[in-house]
């Protein structure tokens, strides 16, 4: 069990910070354009 949730609970985290160093990389580049 403990193998399972480990599996679905990192993908989460794996998604999370790449959203966040999407965000930060959409916010240089906004920064950068003006």
């Amino acid at each position: 069990m403990e193998d399972i949730v480990t599996q679905q609970l990192f993908p989460l985290e794996l998604y999370l910070f790449l959203l966040t160093e999407l965000l930060i990389f959409l916010n240089d580049v906004k920064v950068d354009y003006k």
